[in-house]
């Protein structure tokens, strides 16, 4: 009788709980005015070490599809800008026990876009992945 009842419960957790199809990181489709970089690894290196790692995932959201097929040729610039922005603000304030402000890093990446490529190209930028 309690093998029935683990039988169950394995066949509820396997089909009900866990997901039926894995992505394996592959991305979804997204809509048009948005542009996702590659995955940036930035180190914190601070006095000649590197302290930690960061994996970030960012999107970029233009102001319109014809502003974001513009922005899409510039695909390595813009994952350059977030790279260095990114990498120079962490060697200056990082520190262990150090969480990142997601508000002010996307200001700060809008910012610095619409002053690389014009002003009211870049709308937002969305945090997809962030691990410390």
């Amino acid at each position: 009788m309690r093998l029935h009842y683990f039988l169950i419960g394995f066949a509820f957790s396997f089909f009900l709980l866990s997901p039926l199809k894995s992505d394996n990181g592959v991305h979804q489709a997204i809509p048009e005015n948005f542009i996702r970089l590659p995955r940036l690894v930035i180190p914190v290196v601070q006095n000649s070490y590197a302290r930690a790692n960061f994996t970030i995932l960012l999107v970029v959201e233009a102001h319109g599809r014809e502003k974001a097929d513009e922005l899409r040729k510039f695909t390595p610039r813009l994952t350059n800008l977030a790279y260095s922005d990114i990498y120079g603000l962490f060697a200056v304030v990082w520190e262990p026990g150090y969480h990142i402000n997601l508000k002010e890093l996307k200001e700060r990446l809008v910012r610095r876009y619409n002053e690389a490529f014009g002003k009211d190209m870049v709308q937002d930028v969305l945090v997809e992945i962030i691990n410390d």
